[in-house]
């Protein structure tokens, strides 16, 4: 906790503990204690617990894809409509069936990807985006 009654940060408290359980170490050398008694504390993570079930209200499902998918299609001025809306359509496509993030999508290229005319490809990540 802090001075203010406030929780701290995972990281300052991961720093403290470890100062902490180092002199507790130290008297144990020096034979003032005969053991850590950090060793018997069992402690919690605060880290939330993951939802087992995926909440389909958020989730994009295959129809709401397919539509995302044509309507970007239209996306762009009349010259560069088509290369625009190519890579969009190459983005989202990249962010829904090979489930990249879009910094991933954004640095994905051309010599990156593996894509045979029959079955599934191969996408190999180099480098991420900010």
């Amino acid at each position: 906790m802090k001075l203010d009654g406030k929780p701290a940060s995972a990281t300052t408290v991961r720093r403290k503990r470890s100062v902490f359980y180092n002199a507790l170490q130290y008297a144990v050398e020096l034979e003032e204690l005969e053991f850590n008694p950090i060793d018997e504390l069992r402690v919690r993570s605060q880290r939330k617990k993951i939802a087992e079930a995926v909440d389909r209200r958020v989730v994009v499902n295959q129809r709401q894809e397919l539509e995302l998918l044509i309507a970007v299609t239209y996306v762009g001025q009349r010259g560069r409509k088509a290369k625009r809306s190519e890579r969009l359509v190459a983005f989202f496509a990249c962010l829904y069936f090979a489930a990249l993030r879009p910094a991933e999508a954004l640095a994905l290229r051309e010599q990156d990807c593996d894509l045979p005319e029959k079955g599934w490809g191969r996408l190999t990540l180099a480098k991420s985006r900010p």
